[in-house]
């Protein structure tokens, strides 16, 4: 049996991350663990919006607490409601520490983490991708799939292949993951670059592996810049669609000031995204 785990911000539930893990948990038959991130530096308030005496300020902070606690504990029941709807077996983590640390101790005991691609876990307002998932990127343990505020159910999958080892293993492991998944209507994208052979040295053994996990699967080959063709494609893709990709495992602070291309494709496209880092 795998184990899926589902971060929540449970000051702001995402029910996308509900419904999608949900989904996910029955075609994987998973054990789905709702980890509720609960640092206890972050909070629904601000200290400059109720600065006042102290005595009062005091008095503030503690009915913000109570406030706080309440709407996790709700966010909490939605989560089990869900999954005993469900019939799914599930457990629920509630991590009081670092909110980073915390998600990263998860993804090493996880077969796939899923996180909304717009949870900041913040009360600062941040573009997609926060952050939170610039980091989440690097230090994850596990593959992860982000998920769009909004949930579609997933209808066909979109395959990126760069003739590189690191998008086979996503391959792998999404096949690993949910095998079930390969009678979806599927299109693996390549992109050869301009003045450079366009075929690939490897192109047999991807087409024989392709043939292997997905039969029916229908290849794109497109030549130009990668990066431009690849975004403009999926683009169109329709909102029931799911990206697998590999990506180049960095530290935060170089994805931060160099963005990958899976930070531009989680910018720019509002489907999830299967990513497993090498």
């Amino acid at each position: 049996m795998k184990k899926i785990s589902a971060a929540f911000d449970g000051l702001k539930f995402s029910e996308s991350t509900l419904a999608y893990s949900i989904a996910l948990s029955k075609a994987a038959k998973a054990v789905l663990s709702g980890v509720f991130l609960e640092s206890f530096l972050y909070h629904s308030y601000r200290l400059e919006g109720i600065i006042g005496k102290e005595g009062a300020l005091q008095a503030k902070i503690k009915q913000h607490m109570r406030e706080d606690k309440k709407i996790r504990e709700h966010s909490h029941k939605l989560f089990e409601a869900a999954c005993k709807k469900a019939k799914l077996m599930y457990s629920i983590h509630c991590d009081l520490g670092i909110t980073m640390l915390e998600v990263i101790r998860e993804s090493v005991y996880s077969d796939l983490m899923i996180v909304n691609n717009n949870d900041t876990f913040s009360t600062v307002e941040q573009p997609k991708p926060s952050l939170f998932i610039y980091e989440l990127l690097s230090e994850s343990k596990c593959p992860l799939l982000i998920v769009p505020k909004k949930y579609h159910k997933i209808e066909n999958i979109i395959i990126l292949y760069d003739g590189r080892p690191r998008a086979v293993n996503a391959i792998k492991m999404f096949h690993h993951l949910f095998p079930l998944m390969k009678n979806l209507p599927i299109e693996v994208i390549s992109v050869s670059a301009v003045n450079k052979q366009s075929e690939n040295p490897d192109k047999e053994l991807m087409d024989e592996f392709i043939q292997c996990h997905y039969p029916q699967a229908n290849t794109v080959e497109l030549m130009g810049e990668p990066k431009e063709l690849i975004l403009n494609h999926i683009k169109h893709a329709n909102l029931g669609s799911l990206i697998v990709m590999g990506a180049n495992q960095r530290s935060w602070v170089s994805r931060f000031f160099n963005p990958s291309f899976a930070e531009n494709v989680l910018e720019n496209v509002n489907i999830p995204v299967f990513i497993v880092n090498s």
